[in-house]
């Protein structure tokens, strides 16, 4: 049988042994992941709702739409940018999301806002530069940052 998972020495399961190239990066990803799942819980939390008025509100801007005929479709979509879209966003703000294995030009943890400089194919993070050729194997690039999204 091919497992799907890996354990690491202290026995905490990570998904999918087979498409990481090393331990540590299963560990990153998870990191990563846990990252997510905090920021989400926070953002929650701000809000200061509860989970039913948080319902009540998203049909309520469901009406709202629908009563002043504002288009809602592609507002909940914010899938990564194809790198044909991200070489036509010259000079535009972009979210830089960093996946799989850190190189030396990528620094850890650097997600945000950065900016597309197309003549030098690459996008600046916090004076990080994530180059075009690196695209979709070190990084991803959204219209904004992801949970910004609606539904």
């Amino acid at each position: 049988m091919e497992r799907l998972t890996i354990k690491t020495e202290k026995g905490a399961a990570l998904k999918m042994a087979s498409t990481y190239p090393s331990e540590d990066a299963a560990r990153n990803d998870l990191m990563q992941r846990y990252r997510i799942a905090v920021d989400h819980l926070a953002a929650y939390e701000d809000t200061g709702l509860t989970p039913v008025e948080i319902s009540e509100l998203k049909g309520l801007w469901k009406v709202v739409c629908e009563l002043y005929g504002i288009n809602t479709v592609g507002l909940s979509t914010n899938n990564p940018l194809t790198l044909e879209e991200l070489r036509e966003m010259d000079r535009e703000w972009v979210w830089v999301e960093r996946i799989g294995e850190y190189t030396k030009t990528i620094k850890k943890f650097i997600n945000g806002y950065g900016f597309v400089l197309m003549p030098e194919s690459f996008v600046v993070v916090i004076e990080t530069k994530f180059k075009f050729e690196e695209y979709g194997k070190t990084w991803f690039a959204y219209r904004r940052k992801p949970e910004e999204g609606m539904e």
